[in-house]
């Protein structure tokens, strides 16, 4: 069989995806051609910036230029490596005398930002007298782009003109002008305009400034520049000194022995720091690119170390709640295995607390890693934990130990006493919150009393009874606009919720095959209001609960054998209010109307008084810890901080 060498192709949008961040995005499409022109060794750059779609943009510079065969070494080779064929430092035109600059391109990415506002744009380059026009279009199959037209004309001088149509991604030259100032105003000898106005230090809205003066010799003039938009790198970005109106070195997050800031933190890629000296020219090496090693810039180093940790704790400080919150919460189940021991609980809130405010800027991954290493100490004490608690019991609590042992398992054990544990700690909760006037009901009291139905009897302490659509639909038009919507949090989780404007009310039902039909129906109703606010139950909230049973047992929907209960709790219940009303053919309806504090007390005679038994374990737990656990959802636990 005959070898064939064959070509790689490429699709007409190659380019535009794969540098898709360039090619989408005007601010960083025009910061990369910004700094294309600094990497030629210009001084100034001259943007224009249409109104309308359709019109030019234009980016001129008075760099070196490019000769024909430069502009097809540099432009048209894919992925140029800059590095490579130029090296590191800039290039000046012969007629400017300019200190070293390093240049930001690498790997010839930045071009490719015209295509961000078309697929085809000019480029007019020149230099030695010969000026070269191309007009570049985007292409598929054997290149990726092409030079469509190619001209040249003789002109003196040099620099380069790129045009583009901007046919999309147009932005606005105020909101350029802001971004970019941020991003090139760290060198007063590099002059960028946009329409005729230039990027100007004195004129940017988002600057701080402050002196910091060294022992009375040294006076350091700060301005703090905040980007509005974040940078994709920190080329652009860090602390830059001007001595004398001129920039020394490059910007740079680390000078001498200090590093004020991970350049890799997005932090470092919104803000640059001016530091304006005319104190400071003996420490500046010849050539421009940096300063001595000497005490007295160790010095300035530290004024500005201590200057930068401050401006960047007030800073992370907004941030600070949010990933400590985001931590705990991806550690969301090692927390629970220690929720037994608030002191645990304790040593790790402030491990987290303690851990930010030293370093603000720690990444959330390594605080995480942190976190979880913490954690994972606790919990080893836990069995440390069980060993001491063994070694100082007695030998009757010991050998009742070992007989509990040899007749029930330790997850048996653990069943029963969750679930009486749950139960207790229940009663525990309502008891503090129905007659505390500043707790916020529809969270925290309606939510516990709902969600425990064995409180009204044992015969709906079951999980058949469920959340039915037809049922709450039926109830919601029983009540038409008084049902407040979105109001119950995680309704979504509790769909048998209805909220009123006094009331809560859940209602649920257990359902039953029915063999005449074959379809299920509806067996029981349970419905559950809970007046909020002190409220005191009399005849009016009676008669409205007769009402809405007597047509629940009428609906459509409801078998004629299907028996609704409903319940209504109150603060008070005012004298000569019925306590039990019974309706309908052979009751199948019946209303009940109790108060808070009945439920307490007859679910602790249903506890055989346990409550009272093990008072004082419960009343160490506060009041917050007693609903977070009877509430433990994971979106309900939360740890102080």
């Amino acid at each position: 069989m005959e070898n064939l060498m064959l070509a790689a192709t490429f699709e007409e949008d190659y380019l535009c995806r794969t540098y898709s961040k360039v090619t989408s995005s005007p601010d960083i499409a025009l910061t990369e051609l910004i700094a294309n022109s600094w990497d030629s060794g210009s001084l100034t750059v001259k943007i224009t910036m249409p109104t309308e779609d359709g019109e030019y943009i234009t980016i001129e510079d008075d760099g070196t230029g490019m000769t024909y065969q430069q502009f097809l070494k540099r432009w048209m080779k894919l992925a140029y490596n800059r590095l490579k064929h130029q090296g590191v430092e800039v290039e000046f035109p012969k007629d400017v005398k300019v200190t070293k600059r390093r240049a930001y391109g690498r790997n010839g990415i930045g071009r490719h930002g015209l295509l961000c506002f078309n697929n085809t744009y000019v480029v007019e380059t020149w230099r030695d007298g010969t000026c070269n026009k191309f007009s570049i279009s985007v292409a598929a199959n054997e290149q990726p782009f092409i030079i469509l037209k190619h001209e040249s004309f003789e002109k003196d001088g040099h620099g380069t003109k790129l045009s583009v149509r901007a046919n999309k991604n147009l932005p606005k030259a105020e909101d350029m002008l802001d971004i970019l100032s941020a991003r090139f105003l760290y060198d007063p000898q590099f002059n960028v305009y946009i329409n005729e106005k230039k990027l100007d230090l004195s004129e940017y809205k988002n600057t701080t400034k402050e002196i910091i003066n060294i022992n009375n010799k040294i006076e350091l003039k700060i301005t703090v520049v905040e980007s509005i938009k974040t940078a994709r790198n920190t080329m652009q970005h860090g602390v830059a000194f001007w001595v004398g109106g001129r920039l020394v070195g490059e910007p740079s997050w680390a000078y001498g022995k200090f590093v004020f800031a991970d350049g890799r933190r997005k932090i470092a890629k919104k803000y640059t720091l001016i530091v304006e000296s005319d104190d400071l020219f003996d420490e500046i090496l010849p050539d421009w690119t940096g300063f001595k090693n000497s005490y007295l810039m160790d010095e300035v180093y530290e004024h500005l170390n201590t200057y930068i940790k401050h401006l960047f704790h007030r800073v992370y400080s907004e941030e600070i709640e949010e990933v400590q919150m985001a931590v705990l919460k991806d550690n969301l189940e090692d927390l629970e295995l220690i929720s037994t021991s608030p002191i645990a609980q304790h040593e790790v809130s402030n491990f987290v607390k303690e851990i930010t405010k030293r370093k603000p800027d720690i990444a959330q991954e390594v605080l995480n890693v942190a976190v979880s290493a913490m954690l994972n100490i606790e919990k080893s004490r836990s069995g440390v934990a069980l060993l001491r608690k063994l070694s100082t019991m007695s030998i009757e609590e010991i050998s009742a130990l070992n007989t509990m042992l040899d007749e029930w398992s330790v997850s048996d054990i653990l069943a029963v006493l969750s679930e009486i544990d749950t139960r207790i700690t229940t009663i525990e909760a309502i008891s503090r919150l129905c007659g505390d006037k500043s707790v916020d009901e529809l969270k925290t009291l309606h939510p516990i009393i709902l969600q425990s139905r064995w409180l009204f009897g044992v015969e709906f302490d079951s999980i058949n009874f469920v959340s039915n659509t037809s049922l709450k639909k039926a109830v919601e038009e029983l009540f038409g606009e008084k049902v407040v919507k979105n109001e119950f949090i995680n309704a979504r989780k509790r769909p048998d919720i209805i909220v009123l404007p006094q009331s809560t009310m859940s209602a649920v039902c257990t359902e039953d095959y029915d063999e005449d039909s074959g379809l299920n129906v509806i067996d029981k109703i349970l419905i559950i209001e809970l007046k909020r606010g002190g409220f005191k139950l009399g005849r009016d909230e009676v008669t409205q609960a007769q009402y809405y049973v007597q047509d629940l047992i009428n609906c459509s929907f409801v078998a004629k054998s299907t028996i609704v209960r409903a319940y209504v709790v109150g603060e008070t219940i005012e004298p000569k209010t019925e306590r039990v009303v019974k309706l309908g053919e052979n009751e199948r309806g019946r209303v009940d109307v109790c108060t808070f504090a009945q439920l307490i007390d007859t679910s602790q005679r249903r506890l055989f008084n346990l409550r009272n038994v093990l008072c004082e374990h419960y009343g160490k737990i506060d009041s917050d810890n007693i609903v977070a656990k009877v509430l433990k959802g994971p979106k309900q636990f939360t740890l102080k901080i």
